[in-house]
Formats: C-alpha cells, sequence, structure tokens
C-alpha cells in the first residue's frame, strides 16, 4: 500500500479548503472520508494519506499546493517498508479513543527519549 506524507504544506493546503468549504464535514463529504479522518490530518495525528484517499483529496486542495505536492505517474514517491505499512494499516483500524492512545504513548516515549538527550 502506498503512501503519501502529509508535509506542512499538504496540511496547510486541507486547512484552506476545509475554511474555504465552513467545515470539515462538507471537505469529508466531498472525498468521501469521515470528519475525524480530516481533522486528524489538521492535527497532526495522522502523518501519512493512503494514495487513494490523497488523489480523492487532491482535486480540492491542488490550488493550494506546489507542484511537488502532486502525485507522480507511478504513484506516490514515499513507499512505507512493509513492517510500517502493517503498522499504518493497525492504526487505521482502530477507533478513535484507540488512535488517541496511540498518539498519547507515542508522545510520551518521544518526551522520554528526549529528556534523555537532551538534558
Amino acid at each position: 500500500m502506498k503512501y503519501v506524507p502529509v508535509t506542512a504544506e499538504l496540511k496547510k493546503a486541507i486547512e484552506l479548503t476545509v475554511k474555504e468549504l465552513g467545515s470539515n464535514a462538507k471537505l469529508a463529504e466531498l472525498v468521501g472520508m469521515s470528519p475525524a479522518t480530516i481533522g486528524s490530518y489538521l492535527l497532526g495525528r495522522r502523518h501519512n494519506i493512503k494514495e487513494d484517499q490523497y488523489k480523492k483529496l487532491h482535486p480540492f486542495i491542488k490550488e493550494y499546493l506546489n507542484e511537488s505536492d502532486e502525485p507522480t505517474e507511478s504513484g506516490s514517491d514515499y513507499q512505507l517498508s512493509e513492517t510500517a505499512s502493517n503498522l499504518a494499516r493497525f492504526y487505521d483500524s482502530l477507533d478513535e479513543p484507540g488512535k488517541d492512545k496511540i498518539q498519547d504513548l507515542w508522545r510520551e516515549m518521544l518526551m522520554e527519549i528526549y529528556s534523555k538527550t537532551h538534558f
């Protein structure tokens, strides 16, 4: 499964599109995603978009993107390892409280690593 990374520019393009349309729900309806999924991109809870979802989203956000953020003809130039793909599928299968718990654990681990290396 191919993924497109959620860059700062991509996140900003989604944000501007949501602002233009009036809500996460409106963009979600147009692209066939849930409003929570759109929100998770905006809040930085998801760091990759499945390529097929990106292709649905792209027509609505493209006016806010540089050409470098458009997918290549062969698909995304970003390919996850098999292990990372399995983890991404597991994460995507979780309900929102499960995803929130994973994000909390990830933040705790990163803060622990940071505190051990920077203090």
